[in-house]
């Protein structure tokens, strides 16, 4: 009979045991998802200040970004993550971070190349300051546009700006042409819309512009970028140009490009030889600026 008793008492005990470590392991895991979110800081190089965000998802994934050196989310391994703690690596920059939560900071050290080096990072994104992004209402009008590059099969399409003086008044329409590598019509990187903020001011003194986002890039679709050259995409500017003049609103239309799109507008001008497209030479009346180093 002691013997059973013994048994059972036992074998509860064990039950027990078994249903607490449950119940511990549950709420640990409870709490640790509180820890997801978005964590900000600066880690100091040298004299340089390097700002760092860590983004822990609600499934325990993680991404590191850099954003003074590029927008792109760089993804890490979680090593491990507890109600209190983190520890990830990030693979494609041969580092690494281990913190612990104290209040709403994660402080710890971020190791890579041999060095360590104490990083806090606050929980909160990272505010981005554009003070000099446009923002509604605008004293000008906008118009949705889209334009056909039907050789290559680009249906592009962009914004109008257009100043509030009447159609009669409106003499210059500038074609905006991004540089090198698919961006969108406000030639958006890293937060910052240069194109954006050049058609504004430009709206606002009187000249009106056309910015598109390059070919199979955001609302654009179709036309290969793959194997594409410069002067595949120099067609799809040559079809904003036509788009322009075919409207019959603009008594000039002219060429504004960044990089490689201002070779485009010097394609018209004869700067690229043999090359050049008689289309660019007969269709751009005005090149009135490039954005270019050369």
């Amino acid at each position: 009979m002691n013997k059973r008793i013994i048994l059972i008492i036992v074998g509860g005990v064990t039950f027990l045991v078994a249903l607490l470590l449950t119940l511990l392991l549950t709420a640990s895991t409870a709490r640790a998802q509180h820890l997801h979110g978005t964590y900000t800081g600066k880690l100091s190089v040298g004299f340089q200040k390097l700002t760092l965000v860590l983004n822990v998802a609600a499934d325990g994934s993680t991404t590191l970004e850099s954003p003074d050196q590029t927008d792109q989310k760089i993804p890490a391994v979680t090593d491990f993550l507890s109600a209190d703690s983190v520890a990830v690596s990030v693979p494609a920059l041969q580092a690494s971070y281990r913190a612990r939560l104290v209040g709403n900071e994660l402080q710890g050290q971020f190791m890579q190349g041999g060095m360590s080096l104490p990083l806090t990072l606050k929980a909160g994104a990272m505010q981005r300051r554009r003070p000099q992004t446009p923002v509604a209402p605008f004293p000008y009008k906008t118009e949705e546009v889209t334009f056909t590059n039907a050789q290559d099969g680009a249906t592009l399409a962009g914004t109008l700006s257009l100043p509030a003086q009447g159609e009669s008044e409106r003499g210059l329409v500038l074609l905006m042409v991004t540089g090198s590598g698919q961006q969108n019509r406000d030639e958006e990187l890293m937060g910052h819309k240069p194109f954006a903020v050049i058609a504004d001011y430009l709206a606002r003194h009187g000249i009106a512009t056309l910015r598109y986002d390059d070919r199979a890039t955001a609302a654009s679709t179709g036309g290969d970028v793959a194997n594409a050259t410069s002067e595949d995409f120099a067609r799809d500017a040559e079809a904003g140009i036509r788009f322009l003049r075919q409207t019959g609103r603009f008594k000039t239309v002219g060429i504004l490009g960044h990089s490689e799109g201002a070779g485009h507008g010097r394609r018209r001008d004869g700067g690229a030889g043999p090359s050049a497209t008689a289309g660019f030479r007969s269709a751009v009346v005005a090149v009135l600026l490039f954005l270019s180093p050369r």
